[in-house]
């Protein structure tokens, strides 16, 4: 049976020339040369392999596509040049993704499905250029206490940079993707939600606590509210899937809110109208 999704793998989307086929897709060469760059990550901070499983064969975010173009967050997560991102805090995105498409396009030229899965936390900040490139785009939003949620970002992000940098500059991490950073990036989804010329029908708001607990049934009604069949095979991957990779499979994650240094009741407060309006729960007292 054809597949009716398909995700952009690590290795294609850091080698995406020539394009990837079907005939060889599961055997390229640059899945093994994908996978020495990541195992290298984790010689250089064994702890990485803790928070984010990385892989030749693991789906990797949209930015690892729009990184292409050089207009991208991949940049800010994984170097710290404050000048970069300033200017990317007021770049025109949507030359970003136009060539997002053309990578896609590139893609599925010779290995295509009915559908591309995608993902990037990036998008909540350019949902504009998102739907004007892609007007038939439906999205699945996460939501999850951002108290929780800044301290694992903060966690990943000062790891990467101690693969590149002989020190992770906490306070940079903390001003992009803090709590100011993160409660803009919320208003800036929020407010294009709103507007009167977009459809919420094309949104699906899932709870973080949800999907873990009962992660079939939110991504169904995922399927449902856009019109999908789960199919049975399908649903018995994914099953097979959360099996084989259950959380804290490659070790425990440590991170707390605590180490940012930030005041929880003042945080709090910046995102009490978001959580009442999604019904996200606090994990940060």
């Amino acid at each position: 049976m054809a597949r009716s999704s398909r995700v952009p793998l690590s290795w294609e989307a850091r080698f995406p020339c020539p394009p990837p086929e079907t005939a060889s897709y599961d055997t390229d060469p640059r899945i093994e040369r994908a996978d020495r760059i990541f195992r290298f990550w984790n010689e250089l901070v064994p702890a990485y392999r803790t928070m984010h499983e990385m892989g030749g064969r693991i789906p990797c975010e949209c930015i690892w596509l729009t990184a292409h173009s050089f207009i991208s967050e991949e940049f800010v997560g994984r170097q710290q040049v404050p000048s970069y991102a300033a200017w990317l805090a007021d770049a025109d995105l949507s030359p970003a993704y136009a060539y997002h498409r053309r990578m896609l396009q590139l893609l599925q030229w010779r290995h295509p499905a009915e559908r591309w899965m995608l993902k990037a936390p990036s998008h909540m900040a350019a949902l504009d250029p998102l739907l004007a490139e892609y007007p038939d785009a439906r999205i699945i939003m996460t939501h999850r206490d951002p108290l929780k949620t800044m301290g694992s970002t903060a966690s990943i992000l000062s790891a990467l940079s101690w693969m590149r940098s002989d020190e992770a500059d906490i306070e940079l991490i903390k001003l992009g993707f803090g709590g100011e950073g993160m409660a803009h990036r919320l208003a800036q989804a929020i407010a294009v939600r709103d507007r009167s010329d977009v459809d919420e029908g094309r949104f699906f708001d899932v709870r973080y606590a949800d999907l873990l607990e009962n992660p079939i049934e939110s991504i169904a009604g995922a399927y449902a509210h856009f019109g999908l069949e789960l199919r049975d095979d399908v649903a018995a991957r994914m099953r097979a899937y959360l099996r084989a990779k259950p959380q804290g499979k490659h070790g425990t994650h440590h991170y707390a809110f605590e180490d940012l240094g930030l005041d929880v009741v003042r945080e709090r407060a910046r995102f009490t109208d978001y959580q009442q309006r999604f019904g996200v729960p606090s994990e940060v007292r």
